[in-house]
């Protein structure tokens, strides 16, 4: 089921995150695909659950998710296991692996996440160390990172590239002068992907979407194709191994 966000209306629905674990800082949340407070509703079990985060100054401690997650810091600063994080940076980590602390300075901090299916779960370290562990055994570790440099202006020439490959997972950039496309790889052989433009902005199925929107791509669905609009477009796409 092909899933299509615009950013700017999703934030419309923004609001403040309830006390939650691991979480010791001020978090707005924009659901952009899916929504984990519904998360047992079937329309959203069918989809993968996209949300954009911006946090105010503080810590987000060591943590996991029984989830594998692609994270994409977009704005603001922080120090990420306690180095430096120049946004954009692309992370990925299979279900269950930590990562952390994130430490948020006084002007904050945006991130998009990306789950293949919709979480409620969070576990802090250390209080929660005997639980990953054991559901860490025999399971792959991966943790993936990369950073890129987002410009403010339209890309002069069409390029595709690969950021991230391991196995059944990758990111990809593409690249898009104004008005030029691409047409999305097979999500057949996959849990799903999601397609976010960076810059500019894309056009998918004759509607245009801003910075930030994101798009949900699963296994069953043909490719789409996207095309950039009037300013040019920086897109990446995410994609996760199956889901079990």
């Amino acid at each position: 089921m092909v899933v299509a966000a615009n950013f700017t209306e999703a934030k419309k629905g923004r609001y403040l995150l309830p006390e939650y674990p691991a979480v010791y800082l001020e978090t707005h949340i924009t659901n952009l695909v899916g929504d984990f407070r519904d998360d047992g509703v079937p329309e959203h079990q069918r989809c993968g659950q996209a949300l954009f985060a911006d946090y105010g100054p503080g810590i987000a401690l060591t943590h996991a998710h029984p989830v594998d997650q692609w994270q994409i810091y977009l704005e603001g600063n922080a120090r990420l296991t306690r180095k430096p994080v120049a946004p954009v940076v692309i992370q990925y980590t299979d279900e269950w692996v930590p990562y952390g602390p994130i430490e948020v300075e006084p002007e904050g901090f945006s991130l998009l996440a990306l789950w293949p299916r919709p979480n409620i779960e969070t576990y802090e370290m250390p209080k929660d160390v005997a639980r990953i562990r054991q559901e860490l055994r025999k399971k792959t570790h991966r943790v993936h990172f990369h950073q890129i440099d987002v410009l403010d202006t339209a890309p002069s020439e069409f390029a595709a590239t690969t950021l991230i490959e391991d196995g059944d997972i990758w990111a990809r950039r593409w690249q898009l002068p104004p008005g030029a496309s691409f047409e999305t790889p097979s999500a057949a052989n996959s849990g799903g992907q999601f397609y976010i433009p960076l810059s500019g902005t894309f056009v998918y199925a004759e509607q245009e979407y801003p910075r930030w929107s994101t798009i949900y791509v699963g296994r069953e669905d043909r490719p789409i194709t996207l095309r950039a609009g009037s300013a040019g477009s920086d897109v990446i796409g995410v994609q996760f191994r199956p889901q079990h």
